[in-house]
């Protein structure tokens, strides 16, 4: 991925003369960035999972506690893998805090989450054979400060980030003063509607196209089984 910040900034920018740096600075612009990453991040990552899953694999086994990075959202079942590597990984289910009595016989290996910590139902030296966990979890997106900043997002969400940006710029240099002090002088006026209606459908567009190539990547497992 190499959508950077001055990317789409500069993209949000050409819809009006009026989204100039002296009406929306760098650091305004950044933080609306960010706010509209993090919103496309989580609904892109609920239709297309797979594009975005990041892995953390702890360290050793027993993993009776695991502490996650920032998460979007955790991806299950949690990974267990065995000392011999030429087995296939058991797979652990994520659980409600309130079923965890149920496993702690040790039969079934599960999982609770809380804030991101990950804690084991039972005692993970009833299963010696594991030698470590590995989750997989969409991460968070950090706050966008620098133009050189990368976006988690992948290059095709150009268009939605940029057009949101754009509705954004546009409410909020909608009605200044032309002349930055006297509204007698003349305002901006922008189509404040218009900016937004297109924003709504680059964000759909491009929600269709995740959840597409979710449904392609299924289909090609389920051919190859």
């Amino acid at each position: 991925m190499s959508l950077t910040l001055s990317a789409v900034l500069n993209a949000a920018r050409d819809w009006s003369p009026w989204f100039d740096r002296s009406r929306i600075p760098d650091a305004v612009a950044a933080r609306m960035a960010s706010d509209v990453q993090r919103d496309l991040l989580a609904k892109g990552a609920t239709r297309n999972p797979d594009r975005f899953t990041a892995t953390f694999t702890s360290a050793s086994w027993p993993a009776d506690t695991i502490t996650l990075p920032a998460f979007e959202r955790v991806l299950p079942p949690i990974l267990l893998n065995f000392s011999d590597s030429t087995l296939a990984p058991d797979e652990a289910p994520l659980i409600n805090a309130d079923e965890a009595d149920d496993y702690e016989d040790g039969q079934i290996p599960a999982y609770t989450l809380v804030g991101t910590t990950l804690t084991f139902a039972g005692q993970g030296s009833d299963h010696p054979d594991y030698a470590s966990a590995t989750v997989n979890y969409v991460a968070a997106s950090a706050d966008l400060t620098a133009l050189t900043d990368t976006l988690v997002l992948p290059d095709d969400a150009k268009l939605a980030v940029s057009s949101a940006l754009a509705a954004l710029f546009a409410l909020r240099v909608n009605g200044m003063p032309i002349d930055g002090h006297d509204p007698k002088n003349g305002t901006v006026s922008v189509d404040v509607n218009g900016l937004g209606a297109r924003a709504a459908a680059a964000e759909v567009q491009w929600l269709r196209q995740q959840s597409q190539q979710q449904m392609r990547r299924h289909v090609t497992l389920e051919a190859g089984l």
